[in-house]
């Protein structure tokens, strides 16, 4: 089982390789590996009327699964005297920042911290900075798996992303719609149609701009969408409370409208309830999929996405020989046909995810292998390259 927690020391990817379900007390002994220092008071998952557990009432030999917790499922964590360590982390932070400022030799350290990525996020000091004077990303350094993210961990993030994404490349991954001599999902439906992936631009905003793609046949909605789930949330109080965001309303509602915000879970519901549509996202690392309004809006349209981990692109469908033409791609289907025709646009998806999964066409944040294309160091996943960042400054990433 995989694992994405949410803490407010950073973000955990978690594999439970257990053989059997894994218990309450195998999370709890991942998570003291990975915070050996900190115990884990509550944990809280599901959106928007998250669950949540304290610690000292459960059972751990419980199964996660009798919580209701799946494969891929985003879970916050709050550990006992989670200000005091608020505090320590803000102090830690503001005395690397001094430290740097003082700073003047020109060492090593000093010149990655102020280049600037290639795709455009600004240097990880600048961005640990800006999460610790805004509370960015949720908690101090979170990210919600599918949701919002901080300014640190996005800046980690999108290095790690254009590694994977060259890598894809080399191993003849496509950045733009699935070639049409190599169609994805063979037909399985009299409508004509395969499923391809809509490859979305990388610049922040793939989430809103697959939506609006989907929706509405643009790529420029993602300032307007964004500003939809900023009113969404402050007239909303009740449902997108400090619990559920990780954060007052009011500083969730002002992050997501900076460009360079991504969207995640929070944003797919919000999404979901202004267009009265219903949007179905495929993991395709796990396999899961989540479709947002299905319960509320079951006779309506329905658009879907496809997320590799790090990204979200568009998934439509089209017919043979016209994969590159996407003024005929089918990009919504209509739920209020017969159940026999939605529930074959859905095998078409997951095929779809699931060819996807053999090509490896997925980022596994949690156990793939880097090194530091600064100093050359070898490291392990997402954390371990979150960790080597704000301790030496370095983000150049690529994959051993």
């Amino acid at each position: 089982m995989r694992l994405r927690v949410r803490t407010p020391l950073g973000v955990a990817n978690l594999v439970l390789h257990d053989s059997r379900c894994p218990t309450l007390n195998d999370f709890l002994s991942e998570m003291h590996k990975e915070f050996p220092e900190r115990t884990v008071e509550t944990f809280l998952f599901g959106f928007p009327k998250g669950k949540a557990f304290f610690i000292k009432e459960t059972n751990g030999e419980e199964k996660l699964a009798d919580f209701g917790i799946r494969d891929g499922e985003t879970i916050t964590i709050k550990f006992v005297e989670e200000e005091n360590v608020k505090e320590n982390t803000k102090d830690a932070i503001g005395r690397k920042e001094e430290e740097k400022e003082g700073d003047g030799d020109g060492d090593e350290k000093t010149v990655a911290g102020d280049a600037k990525m290639d795709n455009g996020c600004t240097d990880l000091a600048e961005a640990i900075a800006a999460s610790e004077q805004t509370t960015e990303g949720h908690t101090t350094t979170t990210r919600n798996s599918d949701n919002s993210i901080s300014g640190e961990e996005e800046a980690i993030a999108r290095a790690v992303e254009a590694s994977m994404l060259d890598e894809r490349r080399t191993r003849g991954g496509s950045t733009s719609a699935l070639p049409n001599n190599d169609p994805v999902v063979e037909d399985i439906d009299d409508d004509g149609t395969i499923a391809i992936r809509k490859v979305i631009d990388s610049d922040n905003s793939c989430l809103f701009n697959a939506i609006g793609y989907v929706f509405y046949r643009s790529l420029g909605k993602s300032e307007e969408l964004r500003k939809v789930v900023h009113d969404a949330i402050l007239n909303d109080p009740n449902t997108f409370n400090e619990a559920t965001l990780g954060k007052s309303p009011k500083e969730y509602a002002e992050w997501v409208l900076k460009p360079k915000s991504w969207g995640g879970q929070v944003e797919l519901f919000v999404l979901s309830t202004y267009l009265q549509k219903q949007i179905a996202a495929y993991d395709i690392q796990t396999g899961r999929v989540d479709i947002y309004g299905e319960d509320r809006f079951p006779q309506s349209e329905r658009g879907h996405l496809i997320y590799d981990g790090l990204h979200y692109d568009a998934l439509v469908f089209a017919y043979p020989g016209l994969e590159d033409l996407p003024d005929t791609h089918v990009t919504v289907i209509d739920c209020s046909q017969p159940i026999s025709k939605t529930n074959a646009f859905d095998a078409k998806a997951r095929a779809l995810a699931e060819k996807d999964r053999a090509r490896r066409m997925f980022t596994d944040t949690a156990n793939f292998s880097l090194r530091c294309l600064v100093c050359q160091e070898g490291l392990v996943g997402e954390n371990e390259a979150r960790e080597h960042a704000k301790k030496t400054g370095h983000q150049n990433f690529g994959e051993y």
